[in-house]
């Protein structure tokens, strides 16, 4: 039922008012009373205003403390705790070194090489040992040593003395009697015999230099070294009848002597580590003295091996002791040099040139200041009666022809603008030079014409990165009288790997040398006279051999 409640008064009534002395209310006041206290008696017996959920507390998340690291500070202090100096008898809090959370694999395959280098069992399995090459190995090159002639020994001792060679290579006299004994026997000559294979891919085709090329074939490829050839060199007597050896050097010093064979990936290689650092030059002895390779190198060190005498020695240490590396090396012809018989033209990091006497190991008094930095490359004059002339390419640019009995100022200066990697004489006699420059040109000059302008000069991309050894354009005489022959030079051509042959006379690209096998840039080619054979080099340690086709 309704309760009978008077209504407010409306807003036109004026509002009922409290007696100013007394605690009398309105009706209004008194029925707005009555009405809240019914309500609240009402809940009261629903039982409706307790809660029906007993409320709990929010869970308090416990403060962590920081980890110890290895080093013993107020940081190793909890945030609870406070700090206290440390004391003499408390003591220090032990350092823990915790290890990471994710090992890479070459990590974990590291430390399972080390135990088992130590044959020390920790329940890992430990790694099969590495393939040994094929190729025999002079150990460090010591003297007497009797590992020379073992191909691979899987004893502990053979293994830890191979390791100690590869950080210093011994000095002195070197007894190579057996290696060369074995690596000579397995040279055979070059076949005659017509292969079906290689006849269809040899091109049959003339160009205007004269060149056969057009019978150029693979012939094989070998691979003396495991870094990148930094110096590659071919022994050339004039005649067919030795056998045919070639050189490389690397970049850790290491010198790989191949046979030049007819068999696919021949393993006629002999390796040993000469050196300390890169092999900046390798030649073999001029005539009569081919039988000698002599080496030079970042070392200070130049040091030769007699091929025939099985035997290698130390010819000079100086630059070694004045802490300069040799970086060119070449063979002066007899009777170049007055006051030296049997000489060597060394270049130094300093930009001298030095001509040293290899009888007696001692540097001359000649010595011609060439640049302010590196000399990368020395070529004495093959023409008879200007043996005394010799070019000399320097890392500053510059190319300049100097006369050895007077090293006072140079005859001629070629600058080349950027960096000269090599500078060769025309094989025919004449003042005809060829130059190589990181300007990306390849320049023939004449040293007759007085005026330093290229006669030739032709436009090719010689950026081979830090990761190459850096390109050097040579002469590929063909044997006849006045013939220079073409240039020869790697390429940087990503579609088809291949050495170029330009003309000396045009200037323009007139054949290229590439077979399927050939995959890589071969930074470094050599071309022998006597055989017709094409030789290139690549930063891998391989070694690609073309010959004439029959």
């Amino acid at each position: 039922s309704k309760r009978n409640v008077p209504a407010p008064a409306g807003p036109s009534a004026k509002a009922p008012r409290i007696a100013s002395g007394g605690n009398s209310m309105s009706e209004y006041e008194r029925a707005r009373l009555q009405r809240i206290n019914e309500n609240q008696a009402l809940l009261g017996n629903l039982n409706i205003a307790l809660p029906r959920f007993k409320p709990t507390p929010a869970p308090v998340k416990p403060r962590v403390r920081p980890l110890p690291t290895t080093t013993s500070s107020s940081s190793n202090v909890g945030i609870d705790e406070e700090y206290q100096p440390p004391s003499a008898k408390q003591p220090r809090r032990a350092s823990v070194r915790r290890a990471p959370k994710r090992r890479s694999a070459r990590i974990a395959a590291a430390d399972r090489i080390k135990r088992a280098s130590t044959n020390s069992l920790d329940g890992d399995v430990l790694l099969p040992p590495s393939p040994k090459r094929r190729s025999r190995r002079i150990g460090a090159m010591a003297p007497n040593s009797a590992a020379l002639g073992e191909t691979a020994s899987t004893s502990d001792s053979a293994d830890e003395a191979e390791s100690e060679s590869d950080d210093e290579p011994e000095r002195g006299r070197l007894d190579l009697a057996s290696e060369l004994a074995d690596l000579l026997a397995q040279v055979k000559p070059f076949s005659s015999d017509n292969d079906e294979e290689n006849e269809k891919k040899a091109k049959n085709k003339t160009n205007d230099n004269g060149f056969t090329t057009n019978n150029m074939r693979f012939l094989c490829s070998m691979r003396p070294l495991q870094k990148r050839i930094f110096s590659l060199a071919l022994r050339d007597d004039g005649t067919a009848q030795q056998p045919l050896l070639g050189a490389a050097g690397d970049t850790k010093g290491t010198i790989g002597l191949f046979a030049l064979t007819n068999n696919n990936e021949s393993d006629a290689v002999l390796t040993g580590r000469l050196h300390t650092d890169r092999v900046t030059e390798l030649a073999f002895g001029p005539g009569d003295a081919s039988h000698l390779l002599f080496t030079a190198s970042y070392d200070g060190l130049v040091r030769f091996v007699d091929l025939n005498a099985c035997v290698g020695d130390e010819i000079s240490d100086e630059l070694r002791n004045e802490r300069l590396g040799a970086t060119a090396l070449a063979c002066l012809p007899s009777g170049g040099v007055a006051q030296v018989g049997e000489g060597l033209a060394v270049g130094g990091e300093d930009g001298l040139l030095r001509i040293l006497d290899r009888r007696t190991g001692k540097f001359s008094e000649l010595t011609a200041n060439c640049c302010r930095r590196v000399v990368k490359c020395i070529d004495p004059h093959p023409g008879p009666g200007r043996g005394h002339l010799c070019l000399t390419a320097c890392l500053d640019g510059s190319v300049n022809l100097w006369d050895l009995r007077s090293t006072k100022e140079p005859l001629g200066d070629f600058s080349q603008g950027r960096s000269a990697d090599s500078a060769y004489w025309s094989p025919t006699g004449d003042m005809r030079f060829l130059t190589t420059s990181l300007n990306d040109t390849v320049r023939v000059y004449d040293a007759d014409s007085g005026d330093g302008e290229p006669l030739l000069s032709i436009s090719h991309d010689n950026f081979t990165t830090r990761y190459l050894s850096n390109f050097r354009a040579i002469w590929c005489p063909s044997g006849a009288a006045g013939d220079s022959g073409p240039i020869a030079i790697g390429s940087m051509y990503k579609q088809q790997r291949r050495i170029e042959i330009y003309s000396p006379e045009s200037g323009r690209l007139i054949d290229c040398v590439w077979d399927e096998n050939l995959t890589t840039v071969t930074s470094l080619v050599r071309w022998q006279k006597s055989r017709g054979i094409l030789c290139g080099g690549n930063s891998s340690g391989k070694v690609f051999v073309f010959g004439q086709a029959a």
